[in-house]
């Protein structure tokens, strides 16, 4: 049995670089990004045999989160055996069978003991993953709002650019696990973004030592695998995901660290005062000081900030609704939107 651990953040926060380098570990496997653990919990939770149509649906689900998000880098495959024949067991020891079903091109022959999901969406389902994983370990991972913004209005995203919309979202993510972290103090460790580039020896120190284990100690295998990622950039998989090419091409870049305070010249002081407004009390607790002090905002803008609170918090809402529904509805709503999003983009 390997012991899961999770990666949690809003994404565009260096969640991904982080798990780039924590897959080159000898002991670690970091599937791609994927959320079936979460999407199945409520409909598997206490199940104790899982017959060959619940492995089918979950089959079914990551075919389709393979074709929205490409698993770049890994090869799946599960194994016929679990897909005739079910699973007998926890829902916990499935996931981590399905889990393995994901295999590092760059270290085809790696032997796994623990494994860390990332996925940003798992931030709004902790008190679930906690149930799933009682001794899971979280590195919550942070990054300036402003330079979150930022990065999420120059990339191919399937969500809007606004400021506002990005940095009301910012701010629940990280409200949300800052409140994770107040219940389990001793299961979560903040990791800022800035601090990892800047000092990475020392702070992923931290984090095997968090993690309880043991930093590579012969050869850096961070290298290859980041040259896997340059080799698979313009695999067949990512041909038609502009979203996917434009993330493993970013990983397999240099970390440049003047890119830390690109927000300063590239958003404009409106936006940054904006940003400072909705995003200061978390911003605070993470370390990071606003630009500016406020006062006041004009009525208007206030007007369209709560408006676009609602918004965001509808949907929040509306994700926490989706989980309750019966599940083999739940799986075709989602391969529709798959088929959606992909017939939208050709």
């Amino acid at each position: 049995m390997s012991q899961v651990h999770y990666i949690i953040g809003i994404g565009r926060s260096g969640t991904s670089l982080l798990m780039s380098i924590l897959g080159s570990h000898r002991e670690i496997l970091t599937p791609p990004e994927n959320y079936f653990s979460v999407f199945f919990y409520h409909a598997y939770a206490k199940k104790t045999y899982f017959s060959p149509h619940d492995i089918q649906l979950i089959q079914r689900f990551n075919e389709a989160f393979h074709r929205l998000q490409p698993p770049v880098g890994f090869e799946y495959d599960i194994p016929h055996t679990l897909l005739e024949r079910g699973f007998e067991g926890t829902y916990s020891a499935l996931c981590e069978n399905i889990y393995s079903c994901y295999r590092q091109v760059a270290f085809p022959d790696k032997k796994h003991n623990y494994i860390i999901d990332k996925n940003p969406s798992n931030t709004l389902f902790l008190k679930s993953i906690q149930k799933l994983q009682p001794e899971a370990k979280y590195i919550l991972m942070v990054r300036d709002y402003r330079a979150n913004i930022l990065s999420r209005k120059e990339s191919v995203h399937l969500l809007p650019p606004s400021v506002m919309f990005n940095a009301i979202r910012w701010s629940l993510f990280t409200k949300l696990a800052l409140r994770f972290k107040e219940k389990y103090p001793d299961r979560v460790k903040i990791l800022r973004y800035e601090d990892l580039i800047n000092a990475p020896k020392e702070q992923l120190d931290t984090v095997f030592q968090f993690l309880g284990i043991k930093p590579n100690t012969s050869e850096d295998l961070k290298e290859q695998e980041r040259s896997a990622y340059l080799e698979y950039k313009s695999d067949s998989q990512t041909s038609d995901s502009a979203r996917a090419q434009k993330k493993y091409e970013d990983l397999a870049k240099p970390i440049f660290k003047d890119r830390v305070e690109k927000w300063k010249e590239s958003l404009t002081s409106a936006e940054i005062e904006l940003a400072d407004f909705t995003c200061q009390r978390e911003a605070s607790a993470c370390g990071y000081l606003p630009e500016t002090i406020h006062q006041k905002i004009p009525l208007f803008t206030k007007f369209i900030l709560l408006s676009t609170r609602f918004k965001v918090l509808f949907s929040y809402l509306k994700d926490q609704l989706t989980y309750y529904l019966p599940i083999s509805f739940k799986v075709k709503r989602f391969e529709r939107f798959v088929n959606k999003v992909r017939h939208n983009r050709n």
